[in-house]
């Protein structure tokens, strides 16, 4: 659906990113395979660190807007308690992240919230903007004038996010009937027509540089 708003050499490069990831990882695997053929393979450890020793090591991403694809945002593990619900990914925990993508759906409830799905072309994710700020009793003990600045910015917001735009969305995880949700915080308007391609690819180097290393003990 949301390939009508992508110009063809956008679609082209996508395909281009795709094509070329998968080739990378096929040559990865063939490279493992030979070595493995080569070179005898010296018995594996198995080292288990007790679990609130793990724990010291899984918060390095917390309260980091995490670069993360729609696919991968909608596989996040959830683990649910009696008043919340905590998201990790390969053994950290994540409560922010950031996406890039087309405005594909839009359903504004004014001075509640407006509801908007982002399509990056993995998959769709969806958002939710609050507009309660002067009415909701969450912000009742809160001072005044920041609580105004908030419900200001989220009216800025929600003027700008239409269908078919490219936006940058921040926020916080949650989760709404069982689907990872995106409490927003900050929406950016791209008008660079590579910015999905970008943070595809600022997304793919994160994961294999940071995002994918197993939680280490120092």
């Amino acid at each position: 659906m949301s390939l009508l708003f992508r110009s063809p050499f956008s679609i082209f490069l996508m395909g281009l990113f795709m094509n070329f990831n998968w080739a990378l990882i096929d040559l990865q695997k063939k490279a493992h395979w030979a070595k493995n053929l080569t070179q005898p393979q010296p018995e594996k450890l198995h080292i288990r660190f007790p679990m609130n020793q793990r724990q010291r090591f899984s918060f390095s991403l917390y309260q980091t807007h995490v670069k993360l694809l729609g696919f991968d945002l909608n596989s996040l593990n959830q683990n649910s308690s009696s008043d919340s619900v905590s998201f990790s990914r390969k053994g950290y925990a994540v409560s922010c992240t950031e996406i890039v993508g087309v405005v594909v759906f839009r359903d504004l409830k004014p001075n509640r919230f407006l509801k908007f799905s982002v399509d990056d072309g993995t998959a769709c994710v969806g958002c939710i903007l609050w507009l309660n700020h002067l009415t909701s009793s969450y912000f009742a003990s809160r001072h005044h004038p920041d609580v105004r600045i908030l419900a200001d910015m989220a009216t800025h917001f929600a003027a700008q996010i239409r269908v078919g735009i490219v936006v940058r969305v921040r926020g916080k995880l949650s989760s709404y009937r069982g689907m990872v949700q995106i409490t927003v915080s900050d929406v950016v308007v791209e008008d660079d027509p590579n910015a999905e391609i970008l943070h595809w690819l600022d997304s793919m180097r994160l994961a294999m540089k940071c995002y994918d290393l197993s939680p280490i003990p120092t």
